[in-house]
């Protein structure tokens, strides 16, 4: 009787532990997967993007197009991407001078515009860090969730940005040449950020942009394409070059300016390492095709100028 009873506690015992043991690894998956919680958001950072120009006399044929010699080295497959572009500024250039660039684009195949207000700032010697910390002074912080921070970095300068943007899907969808200067103003008025609307007083800027001129439109061409293993975009820009005064001034007995073209390839980066290792690589190598034009590019400025009319001597060129 007694052997009965040992015999019987001994099997409930192994069944105890038997099933305790299946039960553990059930047991340590669900705590592993508490444990991961929910995905973590990435942090804000600060991004790059290089940009080059190329000499269009070379890189383009009579169409203005990028040429098939170039398509191929470039890596370029699909059809480019025909942008509508418009910037707002006065005649004054109050925008420009505080460094605030107002554009409003239409992208070939898309049903809403593009609004996108951006500040600049001057990165002396290529300082970032104390490019950083003036725009912190000022009240622009990489850790802004409105507004994306970037460093433009070209053969010559390097610029540090803060750009917001804003989509409006409209009623009847029109080009942007259509659209008639008011209605322009209208919608920059209604996008546009507090910083900029604040930036000298209380509602400076939208004062302003009442007061403001379409520099444009134009259309613009992007390509992507693969360069050095890295991926880039090639951007040609129609820009004439001005006359003494706006398009729709003329100087009596002048003939407006020719029409020059500006292309642009860039690529972004993720760190500065990163953008200083693919910079040197990337320029040598359009070097040693002949193509890379030793400047930046002045493109705003040209298309302010252009439809605008050049900033007066107090101005600050850039």
């Amino acid at each position: 009787m007694l052997i009965k009873r040992y015999w019987h506690a001994a099997v409930l015992l192994a069944l105890f532990f038997t099933a305790a043991a299946a039960a553990l690894p059930v047991r340590a998956e669900k705590i592993t997967k508490a444990e991961k919680g929910p995905k973590a958001e990435k942090a804000p950072k600060l991004s790059w993007e290089l940009k080059f120009l190329l000499d269009s006399d070379r890189v383009t044929d009579k169409d203005h197009l990028l040429s098939k010699e170039y398509r191929n080295l470039f890596s370029v497959e699909e059809e480019p991407q025909g942008v509508e572009l418009v910037y707002l500024d006065t005649k004054d250039r109050d925008f420009f001078r505080e460094g605030w660039i107002n554009r409003i684009r239409l992208k070939e195949g898309k049903k809403k515009y593009e609004l996108d207000f951006k500040k600049r700032f001057d990165v002396p010697e290529g300082d970032i860090d104390a490019a950083l910390l003036s725009a912190a002074e000022q009240g622009f912080h990489i850790e802004d969730p409105g507004y994306e921070a970037q460093a433009d970095w070209g053969y010559e300068k390097m610029r540090l940005s803060f750009v917001t943007e804003e989509k409006v899907k409209p009623e009847s969808l029109k080009s942007l040449s259509a659209l008639e200067g008011q209605e322009l103003i209208l919608m920059a008025k209604k996008c546009m950020p507090e910083k900029e609307d604040n930036w000298i007083s209380s509602g400076w800027g939208k004062d302003r942009m009442e007061e403001a001129l379409p520099a444009g439109p134009l259309k613009y061409l992007k390509y992507s394409g693969i360069y050095e293993e890295q991926e880039i975009d090639i951007e040609i820009w129609p820009v004439d070059e001005p006359a003494d005064g706006p398009v729709d001034e003329p100087v009596d007995g002048e003939e407006p300016g020719e029409k020059s073209y500006v292309t642009e390839l860039s690529l972004k980066c993720d760190t500065r390492e990163e953008a200083e290792m693919m910079r040197d690589r990337i320029m040598e190598a359009l070097d040693k095709q002949g193509i890379l034009l030793h400047k930046d590019s002045l493109k705003t400025n040209m298309i302010l100028d252009k439809y605008i009319g050049p900033m007066s001597e107090s101005g600050v060129s850039q």
